[in-house]
């Protein structure tokens, strides 16, 4: 009994640690698409809103062409870090690929968004990140982010619909 539960406990462990990128330690691509895809059932039984921002940094690839990719590895953590500190406890942030986070934002209406996408751009681009660790005179980076979203069910009622409206709105806000 004693090796069954502890086996139990190691797939327990695995399961969860492939839920997580491991540059970031925030949930990864697959978690997300699970955790949609629940949230967004839960929220119609319950009818209740469901938020989704989806947010990348500006000019992420000039970034590694001029500082190395450890160093746009480095961004990429803060950025983690600062989107976990900048929402709430029950929301889920994850990270799609490369540069583009989402943020998974239960019981969260329409109106509740443009503030979110404002505190999260303001909190990463105001940051005063910097390569150079502890080096005083290094030079804070100019790092923007731009957020798009989509609330479920006003924008869309299906995951992969809501995931599609989320995304349109970051390519918009990107042009802007």
């Amino acid at each position: 009994l004693e090796v069954a539960l502890s086996n139990f406990a190691r797939l327990d462990q695995l399961r969860e640690l492939s839920h997580i990128d491991t540059l970031t330690n925030v949930f990864n691509r697959r978690y997300f698409n699970l955790r949609l895809t629940e949230e967004v059932a839960r929220a119609g039984r319950f009818s209740r809103p469901l938020a989704l921002a989806i947010c990348d940094l500006d000019r992420f690839k000039a970034l590694n062409d001029q500082h190395g990719h450890l160093a746009g590895d480095v961004v990429l953590r803060y950025m983690a870090q600062t989107l976990r500190r900048s929402v709430r406890a029950i929301d889920i942030v994850c990270r799609l690929g490369g540069d583009e986070f989402a943020v998974l934002m239960p019981d969260t209406e329409a109106g509740e968004c443009a503030p979110l996408a404002d505190r999260l751009r303001h909190a990463v681009s105001s940051g005063g990140f910097t390569l150079g660790g502890h080096d005083a005179n290094a030079a804070p980076l100019d790092l923007r982010l731009s957020v798009g979203g989509a609330v479920f069910p006003q924008h869309a009622e299906r995951p992969e619909r809501l995931l599609w409206c989320a995304d349109m709105a970051l390519l918009e806000a990107k042009r802007d």
